[in-house]
């Protein structure tokens, strides 16, 4: 299906982290491998962005991979990457909006492990892995997925030593970036010194950075995130940008260039004259 997709990213050096979790979107469903002769004459029944409802029908002793695909029409199945796996997947073969896969029915399911329900772009996730912190925190972590493709979305969240999850970062594909990148971190308080959940945070590109040998465009479109269960937030922006980071919550708004670093508290960002709101550089007020 594809020689895999190579994810890697910068820890985050002095954070609470014991672990990593990476989440995968797409516009498919697995399968459990099951003996074909357990489903004979049993059904799936859906429809792809064709169309038309689809009734797929078992009826011999060939895998269940291949009588699907000798009947379904706009999507295919696929063998995992790992030989040992007992499931396999089925891919719309519009792999991005428009692309669609809706299980409507069927008396399969249940031994197939499927539900139904509709699959569109970004719509569900499944648990891909749990990856361990490295001991090194400046050591870049990497996670290869055998089974993706470069239409695949991905999200990565952090665990703490006391199993907190963060929320997930938002679903990206795996493509080249424009330039190397620096993660802001932050905490958001109240005045009382309450860490706030769930407060938006907002970067706006202002200024483009000089890229050396680049001559890609970089987008405009402000990106955002939710501070955590502990108030934590982090947001990868390229190194060199001018940007405004603005949270509405505690009326904070500052406009600050991006160092060229892989990680940097916002709290340790130097001052500028295009602070709205005037605080003292103590760790978390801000």
């Amino acid at each position: 299906m594809s020689n895999g997709i190579t994810l890697n990213w910068v820890p985050l050096p002095g954070a609470d982290i014991l672990s990593y979790r990476l989440y995968r979107s797409m516009i498919g469903f697995k399968v459990s491998i099951v003996d074909p002769a357990l489903l004979v004459g049993l059904d799936i029944v859906l429809t792809t962005q064709v169309g038309t409802p689809q009734t797929i029908t078992f009826s011999g002793p060939t895998s269940v991979l291949d009588q699907i695909n000798d009947q379904i029409i706009g999507a295919h199945a696929y063998a995992a990457a790992d030989p040992l796996a007992d499931y396999f997947f089925v891919r719309s073969d519009v792999r991005v909006q428009p692309g669609a896969i809706n299980i409507t029915g069927g008396t399969a399911n249940l031994l197939l492990g499927i539900v139904p329900r509709l699959i569109t772009e970004r719509s569900e996730s499944i648990l891909l892995a749990t990856i361990a912190a490295l001991p090194d925190e400046t050591e870049t972590v990497e996670y290869i997925d055998l089974d993706g493709v470069s239409e695949d979305y991905y999200a990565l969240s952090t665990v703490n030593h006391l199993a907190d999850e963060s929320i997930k970062s938002t679903f990206r594909q795996p493509i080249d970036l424009s330039g190397p990148l620096c993660v802001l971190e932050g905490i958001v308080q109240d005045l009382s010194g309450r860490r706030v959940t769930d407060a938006k945070v907002t970067v706006t590109l202002m200024g483009t950075p000089q890229l050396a040998g680049s001559s890609g465009q970089i987008s405009n479109k402000p990106i955002r995130t939710l501070s955590g269960p502990d108030g934590r937030y982090s947001l990868a922006v390229l190194q060199g940008a001018t940007i405004r980071i603005d949270i509405p919550l505690t009326g904070y708004s500052r406009e600050v260039l991006v160092p060229q670093k892989q990680f940097m508290f916002v709290t340790d960002l130097g001052s500028d004259d295009s602070a709205n709101l005037n605080i003292d550089r103590n760790p978390g007020f801000y």
